[in-house]
């Protein structure tokens, strides 16, 4: 396939199931039924390489743990020997980056008794490498390693409930093609050393792992998404040894998707949007974009967005939306079938949040929601769900973002060659395979092409002028003249009048399709002048 990526785009993200039913992995609690029960103020202690400790360029698991304990009501002690500055997390744990298991069940074993918990939770057995030692080695030194550090927990904390990770997986291959046959070694150590006064729980963190969207460039260790991921998982097995005081509000397993065929989801970019702006400058870090009531203290008119329903009857709305500043002056009505409900949101959580807008009636499977700015003050809304559901205490809020990457795709563009991102290397690579006969589709996210070299940044192309189509596309005034713009319209013509390009300008790609074996099939971009998820594809 013929395609230019200019700027490494990230997968879109797949999202956690709900976590009661996530985990299909967990193993027998207590070989005679009676699962132990945590208080909810207990002691824990990370174990692992540096996929536990974190770094400076990714995201350990345990950050968005530490929210996730948060959120469920817990006061949770991290043990452990030290922190890991930078790594995004203040708290104490046992993660020892670049080390084998069984190096760090060494480290482990020096620091077990000062660091004794309620809960082990170890994800350990990267860094072998199958080029340089044979699997079977691999696989029986880390399962020694597991045996060893399980054993040190118990010595000093007999009570001690252990999770223990089947590792995620990397595309380091043929390096760590040793994980699957470990993950199965560690399911079995699980069942093996599981008793009833120290359950020992699989936790089965490969599963549903894509290494495309949940790591970092290195493919190894977790990117925001993977993080957040594993901490779900994480939460999914801790859950039910947890006594029943503690609050049964869900897990945050971002992105959200529904539990059930009937959940109806109206995604941000399926609006209208009438006086409110897609904004998508964040939907990298979100997941998706969201609107913005951007008034300036006046207000704007209504988004609004035809919304069909699998079937009639009750329906509970959940709007995704946050309080941006002190006072709420982001504060807006949502009406359904122009009848508006009884709460304000945006005045609520200052985190992005799922607020509770009661139970409507649905009837004739369809209906019209509109968004009502009620100050012109920058009201944020991320989506809304409806789910069949009358009783609040029987309805699972959602919880995370309407990820882009879920969104229906509403138009297909099939062209010879893919260009992503018209910058400078873009926009010449477009409109030199245009002139070699080539059907072009060129996606840029800005309203110019030029990327640096267009008056929005203004930055001289000066020495890497050489090539013909470079010194004809390129500025020619320096960044402090005002006529640089002339350089933009010029540019802009040029492509304009390359009729085998196709230009999609304000069109933001957020993730790639891939083949069998691991090519570019197509690129998913959002289309912010018709807010549509639009699909590129080339041969």
């Amino acid at each position: 396939m013929k395609m230019k990526m200019k700027t490494k785009m990230k997968m879109k993200m797949i999202a956690c199931a709900i976590a009661g039913l996530l985990q299909m992995a967990v193993q027998a609690a207590s070989p005679s039924g009676r699962t132990p029960l945590l208080r909810p103020d207990f002691s824990v202690c990370c174990v692992g390489d540096s996929i536990t400790e974190g770094g400076r360029k990714f995201v350990s698991y345990r950050v968005p743990l530490e929210r996730a304990f948060a959120r469920a009501g817990w006061t949770v002690d991290f043990k452990g020997s030290h922190v890991k500055n930078g790594s995004g997390s203040d708290r104490l744990c046992e993660g020892w980056g670049g080390k084998t298991a069984w190096q760090v069940s060494r480290k482990y074993v020096t620091n077990a008794e000062a660091n004794a918990a309620d809960v082990l939770l170890i994800h350990s057995g990267h860094n072998y490498n199958t080029q340089k030692t044979p699997q079977e080695r691999i696989v029986s030194q880390a399962i020694a390693a597991h045996r060893r550090i399980i054993a040190a927990a118990r010595a000093h904390n007999p009570k001690t409930i252990v999770f223990v990770a089947q590792v995620i997986t990397s595309r380091k291959l043929p390096k760590y093609s040793y994980i699957p046959a470990l993950n199965r070694a560690i399911a079995a150590l699980a069942a093996e050393l599981n008793t009833k006064e120290s359950p020992v729980v699989a936790v089965d963190m490969a599963s549903d792992w894509d290494v495309n969207a949940d790591t970092v460039a290195d493919m190894v260790h977790p990117s925001a998404s993977g993080a957040e991921k594993m901490a779900c998982k994480w939460m999914a097995a801790i859950r039910p040894f947890v006594a029943s005081s503690v609050s049964d509000e869900p897990i945050g397993c971002p992105p959200f998707r529904p539990a059930s065929g009937k959940t109806v989801i109206v995604y941000p970019q399926s609006f209208d949007a009438g006086g409110w702006v897609l904004d998508a400058q964040f939907m990298d870090v979100m997941g998706s974009p969201y609107l913005l009531a951007h008034g300036m203290g006046v207000r704007v008119t209504d988004a609004k967005a035809r919304v069909a329903f699998p079937a009639d009857g009750d329906y509970r709305v959940w709007v995704r939306t946050r309080n941006w500043a002190d006072g709420a002056p982001g504060r807006f009505r949502v009406r359904v079938n122009r009848k508006a409900l009884e709460k304000e949101f945006g005045a609520g959580s200052r985190e992005w949040s799922w607020e509770d807008g009661g139970v409507v009636k649905i009837s004739g499977r369809r209906a019209t929601v509109a968004l009502e700015d009620l100050t012109g003050f920058d009201g944020r809304c991320a989506g809304l769900v409806f789910i069949p559901c009358a009783d609040a205490g029987g309805c699972v809020p959602p919880e995370g973002a309407l990820s882009v990457g879920n969104a229906p795709v509403a138009e297909t563009v099939t062209a010879d060659f893919v260009v992503v991102g018209g910058g400078m290397p873009g926009t010449c690579a477009a409109v030199a395979a245009a002139r070699r006969g080539l059907t072009v589709a060129l996606v840029q996210d800005r309203p110019v092409l030029g990327g640096n070299a267009s008056g929005e940044i203004r930055v001289y192309c000066a020495g890497e002028a050489k090539h013909p189509i470079v010194r004809e596309l390129r500025g020619y005034f320096m960044n402090r003249d005002a006529n640089i713009e002339l350089c933009d319209r010029r540019r802009m013509r040029i492509v304009e009048d390359e009729k085998n390009i196709d230009l999609h300008l304000l069109t933001r790609a957020f993730g790639v399709e891939k083949k069998a074996d691991g090519s570019i099939a197509a690129v998913k971009a959002l289309d912010l002048k018709s807010n549509r998820v639009v699909r590129f594809e080339a041969p």
